[in-house]
């Protein structure tokens, strides 16, 4: 009888709580988790390759990459900046700069302080100078620089910026 008992007593204690540690291992009170800088950059790209290290920055530590320029970024509610290096077989570099705003506006707030000739087709808005192509989608602000500087890589930063916006679509 205190066999049934405990068999009964445990059955009750999984109805009642089998659907409040499902409501609770469920509830994310409407975020969702944070995206790896690989859920939207490329790991190679029209004979460029990724470099496997990513340079992940926050709040605290973002003026060991911005020194000098962080404090636009923390008063448009920067939360992270992912960094990753493309090579080629020159040893020439492209680099991808993925800046985390807590919103959307903020986003928006760094490209608009930033850019003056702007033109849509990439994320929401999008510049393109001499080696350079900035955007902003969502709460993200993307750069992607040539190294060099050179204009030579365009088709290759462009690619880059579509892949990238394409995949930001993709996640929402």
């Amino acid at each position: 009888m205190v066999t049934i008992m405990n068999s009964i007593t445990k059955f009750i204690c999984l109805i009642v709580l089998l659907p409040l540690i499902v409501f609770v291992s469920c509830n994310t009170n409407g975020k969702q988790p944070k995206k790896s800088v690989w859920d939207y950059v490329p790991h190679e790209i029209n004979g460029w390759t990724a470099v496997d290290s990513v340079e992940v920055y926050d709040r605290d530590n973002i003026f060991d990459y911005l020194d000098g320029g962080a404090e636009v970024y923390l008063q448009q509610g920067l939360t992270a900046l992912s960094v990753i290096q493309f090579d080629n077989s020159k040893r020439e570099n492209i680099t991808v700069e993925l800046y985390e705003m807590a919103e959307e506006k903020g986003a928006y707030g760094i490209f608009s302080t930033l850019h003056e000739n702007v033109q849509p087709g990439i994320g929401e808005q999008y510049e393109y100078q001499a080696g350079s192509l900035c955007f902003w989608q969502d709460n993200m602000y993307v750069c992607i620089v040539a190294n060099s500087g050179e204009d030579s890589y365009k088709e290759t930063i462009l690619q880059l910026a579509k892949y990238i916006s394409g995949k930001m679509s993709q996640s929402e």
